[in-house]
């Protein structure tokens, strides 16, 4: 399994984001997703890389929760 940094908390920024989120303190390797608020997946992946680029633009503007690990945070689209 793969486990976020103890010591550090999953960041994401910015938010509210225009194209892309930037996650940083999340495991190489770590599973994340995107859902709309109806609870369907929009996208998902890995985590490739140490403040990693998550390119949304494709988004509709509005209000998102982007999973990473076992941490969910609300994310707003401009």
């Amino acid at each position: 399994t793969v486990d976020m940094d103890k010591t550090k908390t999953l960041s994401i920024t910015p938010n509210p984001f225009t194209n892309y989120v930037k996650i940083e303190n999340a495991s190489i390797g770590m599973d994340y997703h995107v859902f709309d608020l109806n609870g369907r997946e929009i996208t998902a992946g890995k985590v490739l890389q140490t403040g990693f680029e998550l390119n949304l633009q494709h988004l509709n503007s509005g209000m998102y929760l982007l999973k990473v690990g076992t941490t969910t945070e609300r994310i707003i689209k401009n």
